[in-house]
């Protein structure tokens, strides 16, 4: 049975979908479809499972590292930022921000950061998390030597 058989009497809507599709296409413009859509789906799937998950959350205040806390265990601890205390939590290999102050709370919006190189931060309060691998992967760091960050942190 061809596709396109099955579509039609099984799922009008569809069907009628899939004879416009074909009528306003040719071969070569499907397989073009075809391929860059099973080319995105295994590029997520490569995204997805190459990110190594995090070892330990690096808290830094005004660009300059306050805490390191291992990913390992649950904890959290309070910094003050600019505008007042930020907790920051760790749970289940993953760490997020809670800030009390902030005034749209964008950093407790991104949520849990749970792969190595994410970052979540609250710019008013000046608290940025970078995660990196564990301290056994040689080469990660929060930034090359004498390298700052952005403004993000300033």
């Amino acid at each position: 049975m061809r596709p396109g058989r099955f579509l039609r009497e099984t799922i009008p809507l569809a069907g009628a979908a899939f004879r416009s599709l074909r009528g306003a296409t040719t071969p070569w413009d499907r397989w073009l479809i075809g391929v860059s859509a099973i080319g995105i789906v295994l590029l997520g799937y490569q995204q997805r499972l190459t990110a190594t998950p995090g070892g330990e959350v690096v808290v830094l205040r005004d660009n300059r590292a306050v805490r390191v806390l291992p990913l390992d265990r649950e904890a959290w601890v309070e910094v003050e930022g600019k505008l007042g205390r930020v907790k920051v939590e760790t749970r289940r290999g993953g760490a997020r921000l809670l800030e009390y102050r902030s005034p749209r709370l964008i950093g407790t919006r991104t949520g849990w950061i749970t792969r190595t190189g994410q970052v979540a931060a609250c710019v008013p309060c000046g608290i940025m998390l970078v995660l990196r691998g564990s301290p056994a992967v040689s080469g990660e760091g929060i930034s090359p030597p004498g390298e700052r960050f952005d403004a993000l942190a300033e």
